[in-house]
This record gives structure tokens, sequence and C-alpha cells, in this order.
């Protein structure tokens, strides 16, 4: 009801935080359009504190409570305080025979000015005194804004040579988390000089001395803990939290984070009371507190950079406001310290483990890059606008004050993301807001899991805060139901166990299923929703290597089968096999090749139970963990990558897995379990799986059949009888052909006929023994055998066998090679490369750089090969000289192809071009010219007897004058004249400095012609390589040593081709056509 009489409806703004002078609060303010000016009702006036005045110039007074309170708790700058109770530090050397010492920095006058009075003053107060010590670390004076001095000593030598303490310092989140749910008024007290207050044992004090400025040749030392030791903060908590054990207050809660120390009481009279009591016990202690920065019996103090209010916390402006003027880092250094202070509020920005990640990112690629200036991309420059601006939006976050808690989590892009919160009433207040990166293993299972994940990650943050009292969590997935049934295809025993433990066993006390979260709050959008899908069902149809695969038993099944391989070695030779068994017969058991591992003949029996029972309703058991998860989980995951691993590389046993998974759709129904292996404990399936364990083994005794991978052929005489055609045995009997007892064609001369259906089989055998071409396998056979179209066959065995495929040379006829790139004008284009020299002065390499269109060559000593060296030699050297190009070139090295580099490039406008890897000829004009500088160098070496970072610059000018294949040097391409000084040179006076450019333009123009009607044998013809998907090997890159590895590898697939290159997958740069071969599987 206003003043008009009539009612009118406004409304209350959300809790602002407020600052009155010292004094600061929260409130909520009506807002009343109408109001000609701001009015200071009742409620924040008693906020304030503030007492009203009835006189002509009003004033606002701020009473500070200090009745009763002993004065000598209060430091007056002139004494500090001293512990009545603290034990003397004893500070030990790791090494008691190595004493760390540092000469002292130069100081000006004016600092041993400033200095001065500050020495004089602790020297009277005992704090100082003077000694004689093997030690000494540098002082140094800072200038205050108020303009005194502030006297730092330099101790980072002393605290690496001293055996480190392990820091007891609370959390400051758990810490808030104690104060009282009632609590409304509080009193912030901090210690003036705090550290000196505890005393320094004597035996220690040798090792803080440092040189007295005021008196020269003479040092001075600490006899209490000084400011800059590492250890200092946590002894001194240690002392003043013994102290504090002895201060009772039933009406207030002390809590102490160093020397920092908040009382919290419901009412201001008792925060009064304790307030009093506590300044005196600090009195009578010896400490001294800092009344400038004392908050007394307020009911909104500043602590820890926070606002603490009844019930709520904020982050202070004294946080904000040095973030929102940071300016964009441009070091590692500035860039650690933005995401260290942003790091500290980050319970307050949602999601701030996934808006802080590009920035990650991107200090670890300058990292690699082995540089300390960063590059900034768009994406990283928007994540720090964006930290930035999200501080702004920070809410006032609630203290944890109840008994119960609830953690929404969910997961996005591989981050755990949820908020903490404490019901009141029908609404959720928020606690902190929490982020954390999944690891690697956890990034690849499907999103219902890693949301498992992201629980397990941010429940343990969770009850740090709350102080392990009751959590419930919430995600809109089935947690519990999957912890308890399939999830151990996904996760090791463990992880399993440690995830159980937490969530289902643990303090976690209750799992619960929620509707989907809101990406901006973390919290269900709709109440009651239910989840929008079956976390077991979506789990089993899309990794599943088969929709309908089960992994529980069919009911009434027409086949039980039982599988299993063995691998082991007997009498310094590996045995292989494998069996497939029912509980009453075998149905298949044979032996492997003697290189089969264990895994694959698993592989293989699992795929021929699945064969054997075509058309059937099957239960199979197998006791590999391996064959069980490559159908139940891996199936789709592999598929989907082409059954290529990260790095673009084939899966193990891929083949044997390809045909595995086309082999899940041979039965009618399927079932397949996991069961214990060598179990006896007398059930049906352990029966089974001993059977098939037992019929294995036997199976592996066996002998290999030698057709398979045979090291000595015995020919197929031996092999079971060979299968003529009517044709066949037509044709050859009429050549006087014979059979023999074991049922072989042999013509007069005594060879023997291989049936066309057998002659892949035997004639593969053959080679596998020998691995020969098909010239030299062809005159062995045809001594031996007769068949028709027995070259063809052998020609096709050789080209699609794997050995040979891997070892021998590429015969396929090479593809044209293209033209270099080039520049149009002298400085467009550059060459860059890096080339070794013997180490002098400090130098070890040479940074080479060619110019493509003249052939000019600089040459630049360096003492690494990183990418800050390149540019370096771009911005002082290369443009300033020779303007801005146009393009660089270079060879894929570490330096080139730094993400610094690259970015540098970038923001320049300079196209950079990576050549294809280990094809130096794709570098070939400043390969030609690192031979060149080479060879003049070593003459000239031999000449002078100096070092070659002497002689460089002959060697340069020997380089630049030599003429090329146009009949022109380097030198006259760039300066239109000959080097050496002759008579028929026309004298430059008598041409105008406009004509001389004039026609030097134009000798260029024609130079650029002349090279442009030059043919590019690749552009004949612009058709790719080969075409997408293809698989091809790639030519392997030697370690430098003997090795006895396969020359090529593979196979990949081919993504992109041109008509002299390939990409493929796992291999960041082209592959040129000279290391790449067209893969031919083989057939059976």
């Amino acid at each position: 009801m206003g003043l008009s009489g009539q009612a009118k409806r406004y409304y209350f703004s959300y809790s602002l935080s407020c600052n009155w002078d010292s004094v600061l609060f929260s409130h909520e303010f009506l807002i009343v359009p109408e109001s000609p000016s701001p009015l200071l009702g009742r409620d924040i006036l008693s906020k304030v504190h503030a007492s009203v005045f009835m006189n002509m110039e009003p004033s606002l007074s701020l009473p500070l409570v200090e009745q009763n309170v002993n004065p000598r708790v209060w430091a007056d700058g002139k004494s500090v305080g001293r512990a009545q109770n603290a034990i003397p530090v004893v500070v030990k050397l790791k090494d008691p025979h190595v004493f760390p010492h540092k000469k002292q920095y130069p100081l000006k006058p004016e600092v041993k000015e400033g200095l001065k009075p500050i020495i004089e003053n602790l020297k009277e107060q005992g704090l100082l005194i003077p000694c004689n010590s093997p030690c000494n670390t540098p002082i140094l004076g800072i200038k205050k804004s108020n303009g005194k001095w502030r006297l730092v000593q330099d101790l980072r030598i002393i605290n690496e040579a001293v055996v480190p303490l392990h820091p007891v310092v609370p959390n400051p989140y758990t810490l808030l988390s104690e104060i009282p749910e009632r609590a409304k008024y509080f009193s912030v007290i901090d210690l003036k000089d705090a550290f000196y207050s505890v005393p320094l044992a004597e035996e220690s004090q040798f090792l803080f001395a440092f040189e007295d400025p005021t008196q020269p040749a003479s040092q001075l030392t600490w006899t209490v803990l000084p400011q800059g030791f590492r250890d200092s903060p946590h002894l001194l908590g240690q002392s003043l939290s013994r102290d504090l054990q002895n201060f009772n207050s039933s009406e207030a809660v002390v809590l102490q984070y160093v020397d920092d120390i908040l009382l919290c009481a419901e009412t201001e009279e008792a925060c009064s009371r304790a307030s009093e009591d506590f300044l005196n016990f600090l009195a009578g202690c010896g400490y001294k507190a800092s009344r400038e920065k004392a908050q007394l019996c307020q009911q909104s103090v500043r602590y820890l950079g926070l606002i603490i209010s009844e019930g709520t916390r904020a982050i202070g402006p004294e946080r904000i406001k040095p973030i929102l003027n940071q300016p964009l880092p441009m070091t590692l250094r500035q860039l650690r310290g933005f995401l260290g202070i942003t790091g500290y509020c980050r319970i307050w920005i949602p999601g701030y483990g996934e808006l802080a990640r590009p920035l990650y990112k991107l200090i670890a690629e300058t990292q690699q890059a082995q540089t300390d200036k960063l590059v900034w991309s768009p994406e990283t420059q928007k994540a720090f606008k964006v930290l930035q601006t999200a501080l702004l939006q920070a809410p006032a976050l609630s203290l944890p004050t109840g008994s119960e808690f609830n953690l929404f989590v969910t997961e996005r892009k591989g981050v755990a993301l949820g908020v903490l919160t404490q019901p009141r009433g029908p609404h959720q207040q928020p606690i902190a807001y929490l982020s954390r990166e999944l690891d690697v293993v956890a990034c690849g299972w499907p999103h219902c899991l890693r949301v498992i994940g992201a629980a397990a990650l941010l429940a343990p943050e969770a009850l740090k805060i709350i102080n392990g009292r009751n959590l419930t969590v919430l995600t809109s997935h089935d947690v519990s139901g999957i912890l308890n049934s399939k999830v151990n295809i996904w996760m090791t025993d463990s992880r399993l166990l440690k995830y159980q433990s937490l969530l289902l066993e643990g303090p976690v006390t209750k799992l619960k299923v929620c509707g989907n979260l809101n990406p901006a709050t973390f919290l269900p959008e709709k109440e009651n929703e239910t989840p929008d899908h079956d976390c077991s069902q979506f789990l089993t149809l899309n990794y599943a290597a088969r929709e309908d695969l089960k992994d529980t038993p069919l009911d009434n099944p027409d086949m039980e089968i039982f599988t299993d391989g063995s691998s082991f070695v007997q009498d310094g030779k590996r045995k292989a096999g494998y069996a497939v068994v029912t509980a009453e017969q075998v149905l298949e058991a044979k032996s492997l090749p003697q290189e089969t591992s264990a895994q694959l003949a698993e592989l293989v029996a699992l795929t021929r139970a699945l064969e054997l029972s075509k058309g059937q309703r099957v239960n199979i058991y197998t006791d590999s963990k391996y064959a069980y998860l490559t159908l139940h989980a891996h199936a789709a995951i592999w598929k989907e990558r082409h059954f290529k691993t990260a790095t673009g590389e084939p899966i193990k046993h891929f083949r044997e897995i390809e045909r595995l998974l086309t082999a899940i759709y041979c039965p009618k129904e399927v079932a397949v379990m996991h069961c214990k292996g060598h179990s006896r404990d007398g059930s049906k399936i352990a029966e089974g799986n001993h059977l098939a364990d037992c019929q294995a083994r036997k199976a592996a005794l066996y002998e290999t059949p030698s057709l398979q991978t045979p090291l000595i052929w015995t020919g197929p005489v031996e092999q079971e009888r060979p299968q003529y055609t009517e044709e066949e045995l037509e044709r050859y009997e009429k050549r006087g052909a014979k059979i023999t007892d074991k049922g072989w064609l042999q013509s007069e001369d005594g060879r023997l006929i291989i049936p066309e259906n057998a002659q892949w089989k035997i004639l593969k055998g053959l080679h596998q023994s020998f691995h020969l071409g098909a010239e030299s396998t062809y005159q062995m056979v045809s001594r031996l055998f007769e068949g028709k179209n027995v070259m063809k066959t052998l020609k096709n065995i050789i080209k699609r066998c794997e050995i040979c495929q891997k070892n021998n040379p590429k015969t396929e006829k090479l593809a044209k090679s293209g033209l270099q790139r080039s520049g149009k004008y002298p400085g467009e284009d550059w060459e860059i490369d890096f080339t070794h020299m013997p180490k002098a002065n400090g130098y070890s390499c040479l940074q080479v750089w060619v110019d493509t269109f003249t052939g000019w060559i600089e040459a630049f000593p360096c003492r690494s090969e990183q990418a800050k060296e390149v540019i370096k030699i771009l911005i002082h050297e290369i443009i300033p000289r020779f303007g801005l190009p146009r393009s660089l070139q270079s060879d894929n090295g570490s330096a080139f192809k730094a993400a610094v580099t690259q970015g540098v490039s970038k923001a320049l406008g300079i196209e950079y071009h990576l050549h294809c890897s280990w094809r130096p000829q794709s570098s070939g004009k400043v390969e030609k010219a690192n031979d060149i500088i080479k060879r003049h160098l070593r003459k000239l070496t031999q000449e002078t007897q100096d070092k070659w970072i002497k002689v460089l610059p002959i060697a340069l000018m020997r380089a630049r004058t030599t003429p090329k294949k146009e009949g022109l040097s380097p030198f006259e391409c760039i300066y239109g004249r000959p080097f050496l000084r002759t008579d028929i040179v026309i004298d430059p006076e008598a041409l105008e400095l406009t004509n001389y450019v004039t026609q030097l333009s134009a000798f260029q123009q024609t130079l650029t012609e002349l090279r442009e009607k030059t043919p590019d044998p690749a552009s004949e013809s612009s058709r790719p390589l080969f075409e997408p998907g293809t698989e091809v090997l790639i030519k392997t890159v030697g370690s430098g040593g003997p090795s006895l590895e396969p020359l090529w590898e593979g196979p990949y697939q081919v993504i992109l081709s041109s008509p002299t290159a390939v990409k493929v997958p796992g291999i960041d740069s082209w592959v040129h056509h000279t290391r790449v071969k067209r893969w031919h599987p083989d057939q059976n």
C-alpha cells in the first residue's frame, strides 16, 4: 500500500553482494520504478550497523566492538607477537655436509636506504642477530604503493636443500562446511606478522643468513620463522592450532586457516562476547592481530577471498577484479597463473573443466613445441574470454549446513560435470559446481558407462565438501543396475570393485535415477521424470556383435557347446590347438600352426563353434575373456574403426576377428557365456569346459599339417588323395599318364600331375617353404609336377603372399614424379631445413634457407633444432631483408610441424607446405644447398685451419655466385649484374635508377616465363594413384642399425590420394608413391 492508498505489486531482486565502506553483506532489494530516489530501509540500515543522527548533516558510523579487549593484542607496527607456548623449530639439511649459499644481488642506494629502518627495527626486537654462517641467500627490496619498502629474502636454494615436511593445511572448502547452520554473525581476525611469533631453534638459525645491507662484510640471520621459507605456513598453523585447543567458547565456533581466523555465532551479542574473549586469549598467548584487517561482529565478512554471510558464500571482488583485468597471456607462466586463479573459483563456474580444456590443451601443445611463447587460436581465445565472463555470472553458493545432500551428475565430451546441492523446500540450493576430466580408458566407454565414471570421480569431491555427511547421487542413467550386471565386460575387476565400494557400499548412501539434466544448471528439467532409455538394453543393442546376442543361456536350446583353445611349449616347441565339444561328443578338435597364441586359438575355437551350429538355437560357453568381450563389447567399435587401432594400425588378429563377426550370424539364435576356466566343481558347465580343455591339448600334440606353414617342404604325397575331374583323367591318360598306388596321376617322365582344384593348396605350401620368386619356384615345380596354368597360379600365390609382400622390393611401375614448387619472384617462396655440423662455439647445426626462384642461399648457425630458432630467423632475418614470403616449404621435422611455427605462419598469412615424410627428394633444393655449403666448408676449413663458423660467410659467397642451369648465378638473379667486376659491364651511373629497376624486373619476369614452360610430368595425368579405401603397404623407416623387421608394414586403407602421394590413417604426413605399394590379401 503506497501513499496513493492503492495496492500495487512489486518484486524483490535476487540476493546481491554489497559493499558499504568496509562492511560486506547480501541483500534483496525491493524494485519500485516510481520511486524518485533510492531509499534506505530499516533492514539495510541494521545490516550495516548504521546510527542515524538527526542534524543538518547526517552521517553514518560503524562502531567497532572493542570493549574489554586487551590493547596489547593489536599490532602497533613497531613490535611483533611472540607465541608463549611455541616450540622452537628445528630445520634439517638433506646433506649435512653441503651448505647452500648464493651471492647477494647488487642493491641500489635507494633500496638500501629503504631497508635500513626495517632491519634496524627487526634487530632491536631480536628477530635478526649478527652471525658468521657458511650459508647465504640474497635479499631484495620491494617498494609498496604507499612509498614504504618490504624486505624479501630469496630462500629457494634453502627450500631445495632442507628436508621437506608434509604440509598439514585444511582444505578451504572442507573448512567452510564446518560453519554452523544457524550462524548469522561473524568475526574475522588476521594475525599480524604471524611467522615471527614462532621461534627458530638455535642450531637451525645459520641456514637463513644473509648479508647485512647496512653494514658491509657482515651477516644477519633470523631467530624466528622467516617469510619465504617453504614450511613456515604449516609450522605456524600447527603452533597456533595447539594454542587454540585451549580456547573454549559455548557461543561461537572458531575456524582456522594458517593465520586467518573466523568466529561464527548465532546472535550479535554472542559474537561480540566471543570476539572479546578470543582477542584477550590471543593477547595472553603472545599473538598480535591487525586492527585494520579485523572484521568484528558483522553479518557479512571477507574470509579467504570469499564473502561469507548467513548460509552463503560468494567470490570476493578482490578475486574477480584481477581476472577480469588480465590481458591475454603470452607465456606459459602467465597462462598457468590465470588458470590457477580461476581454478580456485571453479566451484562457482558450471562446467569449468569443459570450459578450460582448450587452455590446458594449449599448454600441452606449447610444451611439446619446446617453447614458452603461446600461439592463440580462435578457439583458445574464446575459451579465455568465456572463463573471464563466467566469473561475472558466478552465483552465491549455499554453505553445506544440512544433513542430506544431492549430487547431480552427467558427462559431456569426456568431462565429468555435476552440481552438489542441498534441498530447501521444493528447490535445490547449489553448494558447488564440480567438474573433472575422465581418464583415457573411461573416455572410450559408451555414454552410460562414462556417467558411472563421472559419478565415481565427483562423489569423493562432494564428500570432502560436505565433510562425509549423507550423499545421494542422481543421474539420468541406471547406475546401480549397470554396476550389478554386465559392466565387467568393460571394466577391470579392480576398477569395478572401486566403483561398487564407493557408489553401492561406501559413503554414498543412495543412488537415484532422475530425468535428463539441464546442460546449463545440471539440474533435472522436470521433476520425477523417468529415464528415456534402458541402459542395459542400450549397451547390448549398440555394442554387441549381433543385436539379439545374449550373455545368459537360452531356454531349451538345440545345442550346448563348449570351446577352448590351447597353446603351450613342449620340448622347446610351441604346440597349439582348439576343440569344440558338447557334453556327449567332440564336434571338432584340430592342431594349429606353431606360432599360434592362446588368444588366437580361443578365437578360432569360438568361430568354429558358431559355424558348426548354423541354423540352430545354441548356447556356447568359453573361458576366454578376450573372445567373449570381442563379441559382446568391442565388435561395434572395431567395425566402426575398420579394425584399426587409434594409431591407424590393424588390430591384432583382425582377419580372425573379422571371420568371427561373420560367423556370429550362422546360428538362428545364440547366447555366448563366459565361464571360469579349470574349475572342477562338478557342474555341467565345469565338466564341459574341462572336456574342451583336454581335447584342445590333445589336438595341439598332433603334427601341424605341413602345407599350412612348412619350413621344409615334404611334398604332397603323404597328404589326402587328390581329386581329379573326369576331363582331367581323360586328358592325361591319353598322354600316357598312369595312376600310382596313392591315387596320383604320374606322367611318362615321372612327374606328378596336380589337379586344378588342389593347385593353390599344394603350390602355396611349396612357396611357403622357400618364398622364392615366380620363375625360380616354377623351375623347381616343373621338375616335380605337371599341371594346367601352374605358372599363372604361382604368380597369383606369390602376389598375395603376406611374407613376400612385406619383404620384397616394390615391382610396380613408378608414377611420374612432379616438379617441385617454385616461387615466381625473389623472396616469394623458401625451402627450410636443419643440417648437423661439428660443434663450434656452442653451435651444432645450420638452419638453411633457399629461395626457390633464384637459388639464393641463407645459412644461420643454431644451438638447437627448435621451433623458436625457425621463428627467430623468419622474423629477424628473412622478412626484414627479403620481404614477407608468400609460402614456406620444409620436411616434417618437429621444429617445422610445431604448433607455434604453424601458428606464426598463419598469423602472418604465409602458406606452409610440409613435404612427404622420408622423401629427401621432395626437399631437393635445400638438401642440395646443404651439400654445397658443407663441401665449401670442408675445403675452407682445411685451407684456413679455422672453425667452420668463421668461414661460413665465404662458403655462402661461393654458393651464391655459382652459375645454375640457366647460366645465371643466384647473385645475378637478385642484383642483375655479375659478381666480379669487368669492363664489359655497363657503368651503373650511365643508367637511371628507375630504368635499372625496370630492366631488372623485366629480366626476372623473363626467367619466370622460362620456368613456367617446363612441363610437369605429374600434371599429364591428374588421376590419383589409388582409389580411397584401397589397402596398401607402407615402406618401414629403418632404425639405422641392423634389423630383420619387415620392409613394409600394413595394410593401411587409403583415405586421400594424389598423382604422387597418398594419405593413410595413423601417419600424419602424406606418403610418397615410392614408399607405397598395393596390398593383395590372401585367398583360400
